[in-house]
């Protein structure tokens, strides 16, 4: 398989906007299900990428196997804080190397005073969880009514781990 990633160009990101959307339903409905009609959850998760994506900081990384796109992680870099805010990989891809490839790419583009790596995910996503903890990351406890757990680690861990040297 040969994959490669690349970064969204901000002024198009509206255009991938349902692709990436169909991903992450496609993950997350099997583990914690929307309370909303797919339109409706779809426009409102738009609304808010949208918007998170006009902050400078907020990037946008696309993963691909070929021509297809298979996975995206939204991050931002914030006073020496990586936060992870969204990655999904298709499942016929997860378990392919392609989170490991991707995290060596990432890693070569972040700031040199990253510190500090965190990440929040679903309560009941215990994939999710275990690949946090697996980065070296420790889970800090729930937050928003029990519906997500916050993470935290530092960011040398990662770069052990993912360092191309």
């Amino acid at each position: 398989m040969s994959f490669h990633f690349e970064y969204a160009e901000k002024s198009d990101v509206d255009e991938i906007l349902p692709s990436l959307f169909l991903l992450l339903y496609e993950n997350m409905q099997p583990i914690a299900p929307f309370d909303k009609s797919f339109d409706d959850a779809f426009s409102e998760w738009a609304f808010e990428v949208s918007n998170a994506l006009k902050k400078d900081p907020r990037r946008l990384a696309l993963m691909y196997c070929g021509c297809q796109l298979i996975g995206f992680c939204m991050y931002y870099v914030n006073n020496g804080v990586f936060m992870m805010e969204e990655i999904q990989i298709k499942k016929e891809f997860q378990g392919s190397g392609v989170f490991r490839l991707f995290y060596c790419w990432l890693i070569q583009r972040l700031p040199s005073d990253v510190l500090s790596v965190e990440a929040f995910t679903h309560t009941e996503n215990l994939r999710s969880q275990q690949i946090l903890e697996h980065l070296g990351l420790l889970n800090c406890g729930d937050v928003q009514n029990g519906k997500f757990f916050h993470y935290k680690g530092n960011y040398s861990v990662l770069l052990d781990k993912y360092s191309l040297n």
